[in-house]
Order: C-alpha cells, then sequence, then structure tokens
C-alpha cells in the first residue's frame, strides 16, 4: 500500500507542476513566488517588465488616451528644442557678460591694497562693493587714463546679474523637461495626469524667449577672450 508520505509528496509534485504551467486548480499558489520563476520561465523582473508593458498597451488601447499621449510627446519634442536653444543662447551671453565685467575690473584704477574703485560722473568715487571714498582714499588713487566710470561698472553688474538669473532659469526649465521626459516615457496612468504634463510642457515654452541675442561688445581695445561653450 502506498505510504502517506509518497501521496503527500506526488500532490506537492503536481501543484509544483501546475503552478509551472500557469494551470489553475482551484489551490493558492504554493511554490512559486514572486521571487522565482512563473509559467513563461521569467524570473520576478521579467514579470515586472511583462506587466509594465501589458499595462501600456491596455492605455494605449484608449483612444482618447493616446491621441492625449501623442499630443503631449509632439509638445514634449517641441520644449526640448526651444529649451536647449534659450539654454545655449543665455550660456552664451552669460559668458560676454563675465568678459564684460572682467575687463572691466582688469581696467579699474585700485587704491593701495589692491581695492578697485570707480569715478563717479559728480566727482565722487565708489569701491566695487559701492562703498564711497574718504576725501584721504580719493587722494591715494592714482587714477588709471582708461579707468572705468562708475556707471559703466554698475551697468555690466546689472547685465551679468541679469545673465546669471536668466541662465539659471533655462537650466531649471531643461532640468523639468527631462523629468517630464523620463514620466511620459513610463507612461502616466491617466490621460489627466498626461494633460497636466502637457499643459506644462505649454507653460515652460511660452516663458523661453527665443529672441535674437543682444549683443554685447567689450568696451576695450583688446577684446577679452571669450571661453568655449559646450551644452
Amino acid at each position: 500500500m502506498e505510504s502517506q508520505w509518497n501521496k503527500d509528496r506526488q500532490h506537492d509534485w503536481n501543484d509544483f507542476n501546475n503552478e509551472l504551467s500557469g494551470l489553475e486548480v482551484g489551490r493558492p499558489q504554493r511554490f512559486l513566488t514572486d521571487n522565482e520563476v512563473d509559467a513563461y520561465g521569467d524570473d520576478r523582473k521579467k514579470k515586472e517588465e511583462r506587466r509594465h508593458l501589458s499595462r501600456i498597451e491596455q492605455l494605449l488601447m484608449d483612444e482618447a488616451y493616446k491621441a492625449a499621449y501623442q499630443d503631449a510627446m509632439r509638445s514634449l519634442y517641441e520644449t526640448q528644442h526651444a529649451v536647449y536653444e534659450a539654454l545655449k543662447e543665455s550660456a552664451q551671453e552669460l559668458a560676454l557678460a563675465e568678459a564684460l565685467n572682467q575687463d572691466i575690473l582688469d581696467r579699474a584704477s585700485t587704491l593701495s591694497d589692491g581695492t578697485r574703485v570707480f569715478l563717479d560722473d559728480d566727482g565722487s568715487a565708489y569701491t566695487e562693493d559701492g562703498r564711497k571714498l574718504t576725501e584721504e582714499e580719493f587722494g591715494e588713487v592714482e587714477w588709471r587714463d582708461d579707468s572705468p566710470r562708475w556707471t559703466e561698472f554698475k551697468n555690466s553688474t546689472d547685465t551679468l546679474d541679469k545673465a546669471r538669473d536668466r541662465n539659471d532659469q533655462m537650466q531649471r526649465h531643461s532640468d523639468r523637461v527631462e523629468e517630464i521626459e523620463r514620466e511620459l516615457d513610463d507612461h502616466p496612468d491617466s490621460q489627466k495626469r498626461v494633460d497636466e504634463l502637457k499643459d506644462e510642457l505649454d507653460t515652460i515654452i511660452n516663458s523661453v524667449d527665443n529672441t535674437a541675442q543682444k549683443e554685447l561688445t567689450l568696451q576695450s581695445e583688446t577684446p577679452a577672450v571669450l571661453p568655449t561653450l559646450s551644452i
């Protein structure tokens, strides 16, 4: 007579083969967990990939979702191009503004300790951080013939600050567009989320100013050498 132990072993073997074959026999799965192979011989990672592809297929069967997704992807490509061009332009503007400001600093007159100073149109003088010189300090300065004026320095500083702000803004836009691209590549679970991302892309591209680059020239006999830009 067959022992109970043999019967249990045969029962276990049958259940294992049924699970491996993907057969539903009305009993909970006992052997093949999410960490092991399934009926297709796939491990947990492959199973997740298969489920992910199945989810995308189901989403794209919805014509409204599919149309919204395609519209969002078009906006993504347009925004990527616009942001790239704006970032490249803003980097060039920043390099020019930095060179102009540095040229002015290099030509500035100085105090005995090296502090740069600038003569204002009203006859007063200021350090580069905006402190007004005393009469005693004023007398120490050996004013260079090509020494830039205070207004010239202030204008170059303002231009530099604006160039930095714009370049920072374009970089933030670029970073955000990359995040949106990753989310769209993963196919959001709802049309509402796709529409939200598309609206955000439209907001970004509308805020990007792609007007022609404003020409900044160096107020010097010898133009400064600009760095090579890499975007």
